[in-house]
């Protein structure tokens, strides 16, 4: 990214993308008077300002905080200075929130960042799914905000970079994981574009932020993620973004579908096949599979979170049922395995690798 000011935008329907359900409303209810900007943000009717809930004694905060909490260690960069605290009794709103009345209050400005992917729902890791600083770069002819809680920058994007969604400048789906890669592990960052790929998902799985989202961005293509790193080769963050995308799969209902695939393919198991549909001589769906090993004939499932309910139990004996009777092996294996690990020579590997590495053996050895 530059350090040049030029910003513009593009109707949000040409890139498919729609306001979630009451996202409108949600936003024209903070809507309140329109605000003159000057040079140093908010102009003459500053004092009468709404947004002026981040100001005042909030500018003493300091140090990295995200929902009360230190920062990751090695995860300060681009994070922010500050976290904005409500009032006593005064009911706290979503991230998004302040930011789209802070953009809306500031014309010129485009929220990004970890602000935009909380605004997407994208699979954000815990650490950052609760970061309450908000994210916003200023347009040309205005200066940073300098607010305590706000995380201000000057980048240049381009038309396809920038969309306008309920009245509001907001980076496109592809440019805010970009903007991401500095502050996303690999196995993070593939989580999220994962998560583009993938619109499905189950409740409590750890998809993050799908319940409150304002925005549903459409599904990438493979196609879509090969133009964009095309035209922004020379952006920072292009690298990290690369070897993300090489490694993304569509069919990954959950973070935890991703990491147990990431896992498996370090540990010299590839090929998996993510959200395979499995079919008899007829053409007859028998089961689906979170990932499938097709040459082995060895179903991964991944544990449902309520799967210690009866009627959950019986979904999962009945598929288990007609995944033996396929004549494959069906090996079930959630977080708790993925954090286990057994020490072989120099290598801590996953238990729920050993369990799939196990069952891919035996079902190579059966007559």
């Amino acid at each position: 990214m530059t350090g040049s000011e030029a910003v513009s935008t593009i109707d949000c329907r040409s890139c498919g993308l729609t306001p979630g359900p009451a996202t409108v409303g949600a936003m024209d209810a903070m809507d309140g008077p329109a605000h003159g900007t000057g040079e140093g943000g908010l102009g003459p009717a500053e004092a009468g300002d709404p947004m002026d809930l981040m100001a005042s004694a909030r500018d003493a905060l300091a140090g990295e905080t995200v929902a009360g909490r230190a920062v990751r260690p090695g995860r300060s960069r681009g994070v922010g200075t500050g976290e904005f605290v409500p009032d006593a009794g005064e009911p706290a709103r979503e991230p998004w929130e302040e930011a789209a009345a802070l953009a809306r209050a500031l014309p010129g400005s485009v929220v990004n960042s970890v602000t935009a992917a909380q605004m997407y729902g994208m699979r954000l890791p815990e650490w950052l799914r609760a970061h309450r600083t908000i994210h916003l770069n200023r347009g040309p002819g205005h200066s940073r905000v300098r607010r305590a809680g706000v995380i201000s920058r000057q980048c240049a994007y381009d038309g396809q970079d920038v969309v306008r969604v309920a009245g509001i400048s907001i980076t496109s789906p592809l440019r805010t994981v970009l903007d991401l890669a500095d502050l996303l592990e690999h196995e993070e960052l593939v989580c999220v574009l994962d998560g583009l790929f993938e619109q499905r998902g189950r409740a409590g799985d750890g998809r993050a932020g799908e319940g409150s989202a304002p925005i549903r961005p459409r599904p990438v293509s493979r196609a879509e993620l090969f133009e964009f790193r095309r035209t922004h080769r020379r952006i920072r963050g292009i690298r990290a973004f690369d070897a993300a995308m090489r490694r993304a799969r569509a069919g990954a209902a959950s973070p935890v579908h991703t990491r147990l695939r990431l896992a498996c393919e370090d540990y010299g198991i590839k090929g998996l096949h993510a959200g395979a549909t499995i079919r008899n001589a007829y053409g007859e769906i028998v089961f689906r599979s979170d990932l499938a090993e097709m040459s082995a004939g060895v179903s991964i499932q991944v544990r449902h979170p309520r799967a210690g309910e009866a009627r959950q139990r019986q979904r999962d004996q009945r598929r288990r049922r007609r995944t033996e009777h396929m004549g494959w092996a069906e090996v079930v294996v959630g977080p708790e395995e993925l954090e286990r690990t057994h020490r072989i020579g120099t290598a801590d590997v996953p238990h729920a690798v050993i369990l799939i590495r196990r069952a891919i053996t035996q079902q190579r050895l059966r007559p």
